[in-house]
């Protein structure tokens, strides 16, 4: 099977921390025998002139029907399998990030430490599009692509979410669709309880993980919000120097 790895990112003011995280990608492609094909702002030319109006200053929408229609070119160009990753997803288990293709497409699942409303660690589970894969010649891509500019034509401004983790959560409410269980979504608390070594968040993520983690996204649109304070250059090498064990070690 023909398969592509394939990412987008801006190509200046890159933190380190994050081109560690692209690396990680490449490097895992590579070595799984992989092509990978990287974009810089260019990806967002595929986009309507009035989808990116709609947009507005927001990225993610833009990025999330971008990459859709990214994989959608490369199945046209021969690929069997295309597979996203986004910019800020880190690889510290290489050898165990296998990823079936059950169903033609999926999306991964995503486990949200957050605090409830006593102040005590809570959990969300959504789908997002932080690594997702779609097959040549399935249906679903243009489902998928369809779907974000009905959402957008209907709306008068699209927000953050609206086309990415909260269509994919309601959908899947009626739609079971296939998702990825072994990539991490490290929301700002996870992050430090993390970058301090323990803390209730990482305890309680683990064990709700339905399988060991292999990667994780790091969650760079919130880096500036509320992960203030929180170095994601330490979070990396406790991620990479443990090989996610810090992570993995509280699973049930």
């Amino acid at each position: 099977m023909k398969t592509v790895v394939y990412q987008s990112y801006r190509d200046h003011d890159v933190a380190p921390w994050l081109r560690r995280c692209m690396d990680s990608v490449r490097n895992w492609a590579r070595h799984s025998n992989l092509d990978y094909h990287f974009s810089g702002d260019e990806i967002f030319s595929l986009l309507p002139d009035w989808y990116r109006t709609k947009a507005g200053t927001e990225i993610c929408p833009q990025a999330d029907l971008a990459r859709l229609l990214l994989a959608q070119r490369l199945l046209a160009q021969g690929y069997d399998l295309a597979i996203w990753v986004d910019a800020d997803v880190l690889v510290f288990q290489p050898q165990a990030l296998q990823l079936a293709l059950p169903r033609g497409f999926a999306f991964t699942h995503e486990i949200w430490t957050h605090l409830d409303e006593n102040g005590k660690p809570a959990l969300t589970h959504r789908v997002n599009n932080s690594v997702m894969l779609f097959a040549r010649d399935n249906v679903h891509l243009g489902f998928f692509i369809d779907a974000c500019l009905q959402i957008a034509n209907a709306k008068s401004t699209l927000g953050k979410f609206d086309v990415g983790t909260d269509f994919l959560s309601r959908l899947r409410n009626i739609l079971p669709f296939p998702l990825i269980e072994n990539v991490g979504m490290l929301s700002p608390p996870l992050l430090a309880d993390i970058s301090q070594g323990d803390g209730p968040f990482l305890k309680a993520y683990g064990r709700a993980l339905p399988r060991p983690l292999a990667c994780a996204n790091l969650c760079a649109s919130l880096e500036h919000q509320e992960a203030a304070g929180i170095s994601l250059e330490d979070v990396v090498n406790i991620l990479l120097e443990s090989r996610g064990d810090i992570i993995n070690q509280h699973r049930l």
